[in-house]
């Protein structure tokens, strides 16, 4: 059994060295790359798609495992594009919760909403995930059901 090889990205940021994952390519690494700066530069932070962190300190963002666990398994058993785009809205949501204030709130409030009135509400999301909501928000709210 072979396997790939693959590419780390990091990214020196306001003195911390970033992890933003592992690519196939140097191309998807470099991309990586330039799209964490442009968002440095535009908003002073970066939220990375895998779990950004710095050497040899704490994590720059704690988010649950668990929830991150979840929603990994969520996404292996979806299988149109609308379904995936889904499971990605409610991982930046997990990402969100573990941003400033302002997002956190943001988040929080999107996930205790209970309408269904458009697309991309929670509710509706979980209605296509074929997932119950209270689930769901208690998995990325890291409570127990």
């Amino acid at each position: 059994m072979t396997v790939a090889a693959t590419v780390a990205a990091k990214v020196s940021l306001g003195g911390a060295r970033i992890y933003l994952g592992r690519f196939s390519t140097r191309e998807e690494a470099r991309a990586a790359q330039r799209a964490a700066r442009d968002e440095h530069r535009r908003t002073g932070t970066v939220q990375a798609a895998r779990s950004a962190y710095r050497e040899g300190a704490a994590p720059v963002r704690l988010t649950g495992g668990a929830a991150r666990a979840w929603l990994d398994a969520l996404a292996r058993r979806v299988d149109t594009p609308a379904a995936r785009l889904m499971v990605a809205v409610l991982k930046g949501a997990l990402e969100d919760l573990g941003g400033d204030a302002r997002v956190r709130t943001a988040a929080e409030r999107w996930l205790d909403d209970d309408g269904r009135d458009h697309a991309f509400a929670f509710a509706t999301i979980c209605d296509v995930l074929d997932v119950p909501v209270d689930v769901a928000r208690a998995v990325l709210l890291g409570r127990a059901c």
